[in-house]
């Protein structure tokens, strides 16, 4: 009757590793770095868009892999109106690469602008010639090499959008 209780504890103790070990994943906890600063990206895109009717704010929070990523914004657009865009990437430990295109991914062939990150905040402009109803805005995110501490690397991107006032 011993032998079976202790069988019985010794399998529920494997059963509560084995579980404990998937649910972790089998490593140790590891720390994380988060670059972000959304509160003070947001106010420095709204100050850069004046004269400019400001929008919308959009935050992109990026968790940085051990490959390459492809993050696609897509802006809706009014017809016949000049646009301004406001790239906020101040909050990245790493520089990514921005582009802009007029079609989403898998229809498009060439961008319309590509910026680098290395300027932590650039502007650019749609005019009213624009005719597409949707602007689609890429961030290549590069891959980072694992550390031997194994910290996360977390940041954001905030892109803030606005029109002419007409």
């Amino acid at each position: 009757m011993q032998l079976k209780s202790i069988l019985s504890t010794s399998g529920l103790l494997a059963i509560v590793f084995i579980l404990g070990t998937s649910l972790s994943g089998g490593k140790k906890e590891a720390g994380v770095n988060d670059a972000c600063k959304r509160s003070e990206s947001i106010q420095a895109v709204k100050k850069e868009m004046v004269p400019y009717r400001y929008e919308r704010t959009t935050t992109t929070n990026v968790t940085f892999k051990n490959y390459d990523q492809v993050k696609e914004v897509a802006i809706p657009l009014f017809f016949d109106t000049k646009y301004k865009f406001v790239v906020n990437c101040e909050g990245l430990p790493v520089d990514v690469k921005v582009e802009v295109y007029d079609q989403p991914m898998g229809m498009r062939k060439n961008p319309v602008k590509i910026m680098e990150s290395s300027e932590k905040q650039f502007t650019f402009e749609l005019d009213e010639e624009y005719l597409k109803n949707r602007v689609y805005i890429n961030y290549i995110v590069p891959a980072l090499e694992d550390t031997e501490d194994e910290v996360i690397q977390k940041g954001c991107i905030v892109l803030a959008s606005g029109y002419k006032n007409v």
